[in-house]
């Protein structure tokens, strides 16, 4: 029962993100499709999930490269983090995100308190796919150290995301009930700066796998003199008893903090998301229509966390991945990678011009 509950909630919350989507709202098929194909929620886990598997396979030479079996634990401890930042992040946002669309207003007028439950498992079901993202250096930590360090180490990966979901909670109990108001635009940069981040950990695992791996000598010090914290504490993989402890240590402490923060969160969800409104001056000014069309979806994609993270993506990833690939001297990753850009413009294009129309309805009004 609580089970279908969860999967209402989340074909619920599917659709209605879709229906904000300009690229699907306006088409009919198009927007049934990505629902048929984007509102199961088994689907959705068996999707994630195979992808973050998939994508955990650069992470494997890592660990298993290392000539000396205790630098396997370091590295490892080292990826312990990506799980971690990616559950804080997504539960933060999206945590604020589905309460604002009502998901839970049909709970609230029964006499139970289980919205912050319902809320949790929603978001932590769509989030446990990321820790699969170490099951191939797990995989590489068992061959070097033991298939008992290798299960360790793929629970200290499911603690990191229990640990970055409790503090997602704990961030949204705290901030997440005012929208809108003085901050407004500066908080939809952030989401979009954030989200962008999370994207470009890909990018900095390539340079933290090169670093560690020649630096794991020193860096074993350190993490074994505070291998209480996290994610330090994944390098006591090679003492299981020890890494038992914390273990059991961390999921006694992190699940007290969850219950009571779980507890707390429906207070939070009945009172629902408030607006900020602040008075001001109305200013007209007039540009040239280019100008004038520029501003128009600048203040339009201001107010979007996925629209201001696609207009920002060019600046943080493309760009400078553009100006990577010209120093490189290849005439063929040039061409790749403009042809990559090209296609995935071709697809924006198509929100761009959607968006714009609805604008010009307005002004033919």
């Amino acid at each position: 029962m609580e089970w279908r509950i969860i999967t209402t909630l989340y074909r619920e919350m599917t659709y209605k993100r879709l229906k904000a989507n300009p690229q699907f709202s306006a088409d009919w098929n198009k927007f049934m499709k990505a629902f048929k194909r984007g509102g199961s929620l088994k689907r959705a886990l068996l999707t994630q999930s195979a992808l973050f598997t998939v994508l955990g396979l650069i992470l494997f030479p890592g660990v298993y490269s290392v000539e000396n079996p205790a630098g396997s634990a370091v590295i490892y401890a080292s990826y312990c983090l990506v799980p971690l930042i990616m559950a804080l992040y997504r539960t933060a946002v999206n945590a604020q995100y589905a309460v604002s669309l009502g998901l839970f207003e049909p709970l609230i007028s029964l006499p139970i308190r289980v919205g912050g439950k319902y809320l949790s498992v929603l978001l932590l079901a769509t989030e446990l796919p990321a820790a699969l993202f170490l099951l191939a250096p797990a995989v590489g930590l068992a061959m070097k150290l033991g298939a008992t360090a290798g299960i360790l180490g793929l629970a200290w990966g499911l603690v990191g995301t229990l640990i970055g979901h409790t503090i997602g909670l704990l961030i949204y109990d705290r901030f997440g009930k005012a929208s809108g108001g003085r901050f407004a635009g500066l908080k939809t940069a952030f989401k979009a700066v954030g989200i962008i981040a999370v994207m470009s950990l890909f990018y900095g695992l390539n340079y933290l796998q090169r670093y560690v791996s020649s630096h794991y000598e020193v860096l074993r010090g350190i993490f074994e003199r505070y291998s209480v914290a996290y994610p330090f504490s994944a390098v006591t993989v090679e003492k299981p008893l020890l890494s038992l402890a914390l273990l059991a240590l961390y999921g006694l402490v992190v699940g007290a903090v969850y219950i009571s923060t779980v507890r707390r969160l429906w207070n939070r969800i009945s009172e629902g998301t408030s607006t900020e409104r602040q008075a001001g001056k109305a200013r007209i000014s007039l540009h040239s229509p280019p100008v004038a069309l520029a501003l128009k979806d600048f203040r339009i994609a201001s107010r979007n966390t996925s629209l201001l993270t696609g207009l920002l993506m060019p600046v943080f990833v493309i760009i400078p991945s553009f100006i990577g690939a010209l120093k490189s001297g290849s005439e063929v990753g040039v061409l790749g990678f403009v042809l990559a850009v090209a296609w995935v413009s071709s697809i924006a294009v198509d929100a761009v011009l959607k968006i714009d129309g609805r604008a010009f309805e307005v002004l033919h009004s």
